[in-house]
């Protein structure tokens, strides 16, 4: 990540917390745009539709990108899918990102890598790469877990580390493979490798294909087996382990799952979902939604080219109402985390500097390792671009 994306997610944050203030203004801290709905994988607990949609090409994307920075002044944004790297054009995308000096952040299952699609990406300058891996055993609810997995991970670490790009992993937690999260920050221990877990939760949509509740922490054996994993990740954390979500995350697992079984048509709500305010969802036919998990389109008739500063307050009562129907039986990982930013400005801005900012300032006096680092560079440049 450069100094100038650097100083555009700064200048982002500070004016997404100041509009906040006046309510016919909204700065979105983060933006997640579709590149596609299509996937090379069928993970049953997956919330994503796989019909066939229609998807914005190479221009009208980089129109997008440019809208968001422009007229909504956000500068991180999410790719998403289906699986992004299914398309040919995304390093042109988050290369045309980098010239604008957006934050990109990549979110992937990693089948479709080999050495050379992520020598691609990090010379395109990709600032995040997330891979989502379910564990090392085979899964009948998830196709993203094995050791080809872990191979395409050692890649990755290698190209991730000489190029600055931050690594995460991603892991969906059900009670088939919650021990597995032992072994997979076993596995990353010593790396620059950040690791967030989301609770897999049944019944979030009407669609029946993915209500496995065989999955679900749904019994009070269950709730016991969670309370006490809860617990050990928690220690996991504060002795070193490089576990990104927040603590609050973690503590809100067993009482939400109590919830929702004690009231499954209206559980308590544990959290205040800022779904169209704080983070905006972009389809990949350029229309809003409401969030990743709803397959539900904010407005049949607007696109995110319409949308400027005073989106959130013309959108404001369709977002509300949806909250209402879907904020107590959800608790995403990604917007809670997001939420948690705007609630916790301070928190947020000092994880920041000192995770993102510092470690880049030290970069620039480490002539050593710098040195290092180009002469790899231009070793994979000549072995790439050779096509040997």
């Amino acid at each position: 990540m450069n100094r100038y994306k650097l100083l555009n997610i700064a200048k982002s944050y500070i004016k997404s917390v100041f509009y906040s203030i006046l309510p016919e203004r909204t700065v979105p801290l983060w933006t997640h745009l579709w590149v596609t709905r299509r996937c090379n994988l069928r993970c049953k607990y997956c919330y994503v539709s796989h019909e066939k949609y229609p998807e914005m090409n190479t221009l009208e994307l980089k129109r997008v990108i440019n809208h968001i920075k422009n007229k909504l002044h956000c500068t991180f944004i999410a790719l998403m899918g289906g699986e992004p790297t299914i398309r040919k054009d995304l390093p042109e995308i988050i290369q045309y990102m980098t010239d604008l000096n957006i934050t990109s952040f990549l979110t992937t299952n990693g089948t479709l890598l080999n050495e050379h699609k992520i020598f691609q990406l990090c010379e395109s300058d990709v600032d995040f790469i997330e891979l989502s891996l379910d564990g090392m055993a085979p899964s009948p609810i998830s196709e993203k877990t094995g050791q080809n997995l872990i191979k395409i991970l050692d890649i990755l670490i290698k190209y991730t580390k000489t190029y600055d790009v931050g690594l995460s992993i991603n892991m969906v937690i059900t009670k088939q493979n919650y021990k597995e999260l032992y072994e997979l920050i076993r596995l990353v221990s010593g790396e620059p490798i950040s690791i967030t877990t989301g609770l897999y939760i049944p019944d979030l949509q009407d669609d029946e294909n993915i209500r496995d509740d065989s999955f679900a922490f749904n019994t009070s054996e269950d709730l016991t087996n969670l309370d006490g994993f809860v617990n050990r990740i928690l220690n996991l954390k504060n002795k070193g382990a490089f576990l990104a979500m927040d603590d609050s995350y973690y503590k809100k697992w067993v009482p939400f799952m109590r919830q929702l079984l004690k009231h499954p048509q209206k559980p308590k709500q544990l959290w205040k979902c800022k779904a169209g305010k704080n983070f905006l969802e972009i389809d990949c036919d350029g229309r809003i939604r409401y969030c990743s998990y709803l397959n539900q389109i904010v407005d049949e008739d607007l696109t995110i080219l319409d949308l400027d500063l005073s989106y959130y307050h013309q959108l404001r009562s369709r977002f509300k109402n949806m909250l209402r129907r879907c904020n107590n039986r959800c608790l995403s990982n990604c917007f809670y985390q997001v939420s948690l930013i705007k609630k916790h400005p301070f928190k947020f801005a000092h994880e920041f500097v000192f995770k993102h900012a510092m470690p880049f300032v030290y970069e620039l006096f480490d002539r050593e390792k710098t040195s290092e680092k180009k002469a790899l560079k231009n070793e994979w440049r000549k072995k790439f671009n050779n096509g040997s």
